[in-house]
């Protein structure tokens, strides 16, 4: 259970899937676009589970990193807001499969620049945070989970 406390002060990021395609709808006031996608840097911290859970109550989810431009958008946001926060909870996680990872939105997982030796599963670890100062993630954590899909 220590390992659960020291990890309680991470942050959570949403990022919500539009219901369509289409670049032109406007995100909410306070979120930031790329694409279809919209963002927001919340600066609570929390574990996982609850992070997603608030995300949900937005109609969102914990973000997915699709491509190296939004793991820069993602973590630019999180340094406008916070400026000196390390890392922050995002969607990534293992745990209906343990090695299968999948994004808590449904969507697939590709092209993820994993720190070296990551993912290492240290202490069961089956969520994901990015890491704001580097530019690999890394994982963290044992969580019971539910995936949930817009």
């Amino acid at each position: 259970m220590a390992s659960v406390l020291q990890f309680v002060t991470l942050l959570l990021l949403c990022g919500p899937l539009l219901v369509s395609d289409c670049d032109c709808r406007p995100c909410p006031a306070g979120w930031s676009k790329t694409g279809p996608r919209c963002f927001r840097f919340f600066n609570t911290p929390d574990t996982w589970s609850n992070a997603e859970s608030a995300c949900i109550a937005l109609n969102a989810n914990l973000a997915s990193v699709r491509s190296k431009n939004e793991q820069s958008l993602i973590k630019s946001i999180v340094q406008s807001v916070s400026g000196d926060v390390q890392t922050a909870w995002i969607g990534g996680n293992d745990a209906v499969k343990e090695g299968v990872w999948r994004w808590s939105d449904g969507s697939r997982f590709v092209n993820i620049a994993w720190a070296t030796g990551e993912p290492n599963n240290l202490e069961t670890e089956n969520c994901m945070e990015i890491y704001i100062k580097g530019t690999k993630l890394f994982l963290i954590l044992l969580i019971i989970i539910s995936v949930f899909k817009i």
